[in-house]
């Protein structure tokens, strides 16, 4: 079962681009880190979404983070774990960075990260299991590639579902509720030495 199972009841976009990315991480690391930055850049619309709030101008996803930074609604905690798989994605993107190294180590740091948003932003109590690398038996190269197109074809249609979600009257109560969750979900987050090494700053 995938790492990012729990998320396919309230996100199975989010549940479906985790999974996609575990099974290229043996046999294609560089895409295993776009799919990862996929992923959160996806995470981090979600969060505007719930929360009402306009994206800042420019689309990028580090004017997001600061934003959010800034309005204390990403935890000091999970920053530094967002801007390691932005660079990695980037550097598999532009740079062809293909390293299993850091794709093992984003693809931790992207369940983290999915695992503070789902308990923060889900009223479905998900069952978390701990998490565990992937099987290495990869999957056929072209059933791999035809998912990733449909996926492509998928959040190419995300706006409509976020645009919904902002329309959504957020109580006081909700908004405390919800930062009580994310305050708890962010301090349950241990990361290894070696983790913690390989946080990019």
């Amino acid at each position: 079962m995938s790492n990012f199972a729990f998320l396919s009841d309230s996100w199975p976009l989010l549940s479906e681009i985790g999974d996609l990315a575990e099974k290229n991480l043996f046999n294609d690391a560089n895409t295993t880190l776009f799919k990862l930055r996929m992923l959160i850049e996806t995470v981090t619309k979600y969060i505007y979404a719930h929360e009402n709030m306009e994206e800042p101008f420019g689309n990028k996803q580090i004017s997001r983070l600061n934003d959010l930074k800034n309005k204390s609604i990403l935890p000091e905690k999970l920053i530094p774990l967002f801007h390691t798989i932005r660079k990695s994605g980037n550097k598999a993107t532009h740079e062809s960075l293909d390293s299993y190294a850091a794709a093992e180590t984003c693809l931790k740091f992207a369940w983290q990260i999915c695992t503070w948003f789902g308990k923060t932003y889900s009223d479905k109590n998900p069952q978390i299991l701990k998490f565990s690398l992937p099987d290495t038996i990869a999957d056929d190269p072209v059933k791999l590639s035809d998912h990733s197109r449909q996926l492509e074809d998928k959040l190419a249609k995300i706006q409509i579902e976020l645009d919904k979600l902002k329309e959504l009257k957020l109580s006081k109560e909700t908004i405390k509720q919800r930062k009580k969750r994310s305050k708890v979900a962010a301090n349950s987050i241990n990361l290894s030495e070696a983790e913690t090494r390989k946080l990019i700053d």
